[in-house]
């Protein structure tokens, strides 16, 4: 597995290397935290920048990679994300993360080439104060390699029962899983985040 990112998106090991979002929470009062989920799951296309993020798909023939960094949704930011990667654009990776991880991330995207194949989706997102888990299904497999992750269950890995979201987040934080995948909030704006 890789440091910095959950292991979901395979090909961001050599980047966040050197770089150095049970049952779902329930929102409701008190809770502290706030659930988005979609029940459609729309494609994207190479022309798509715009999708809200909860269930929207990218897959690798499809992705471009055109959504912006720190938008303001954390489904948003993680769409972007997975459509950077799946199209290849390695570099444009680093513009997820938050702009004080970014440092060694350029240099070792650079190393990086081709595109992983797979079909990704953005399932809706938990969201705590300015963190949350964004819950993504699918199968990713690396450029040339036979290195796959697969999740078809967008509630794994996401806070229920006696795991807090505190807990889960933390999880996910340290690349304990395909998903969900951690954002937090900097400054009003959205990032993928990860350990340094």
């Amino acid at each position: 597995m890789r440091a910095g990112i959950p292991a979901m998106l395979l090909a961001v090991a050599a980047v966040a290397a050197t770089a150095g979002c049970g049952s779902a929470a329930s929102s409701g009062p008190g809770s502290g935290l706030a659930s988005s989920t979609a029940g459609a799951t729309a494609a994207t296309t190479a022309s798509a920048s715009t999708a809200t993020g909860a269930g929207a798909a990218a897959s690798g023939a499809a992705a471009s990679g055109a959504a912006a960094s720190g938008v303001a949704t954390p489904q948003q930011v993680v769409t972007g994300f997975i459509r950077a990667e799946l199209a290849g654009h390695w570099s444009k990776l680093c513009s997820y993360l938050p702009p004080g991880k970014r440092s060694g991330c350029t240099s070792g995207a650079a190393s990086l080439s081709g595109k992983p194949t797979g079909t990704l989706t953005v399932d809706g997102a938990v969201i705590s104060g300015r963190r949350a888990l964004v819950k993504v299904t699918g199968h990713l497999c690396l450029p040339g390699s036979t290195d796959c992750q697969s999740n078809s269950d967008p509630e794994t890995g996401m806070p229920g029962g006696s795991e807090t979201f505190t807990q889960a987040y933390n999880k996910a934080v340290a690349g304990n899983g395909f998903s969900p995948l951690p954002c937090i909030k900097i400054k009003g704006r959205w990032y993928v985040n990860g350990s340094a």
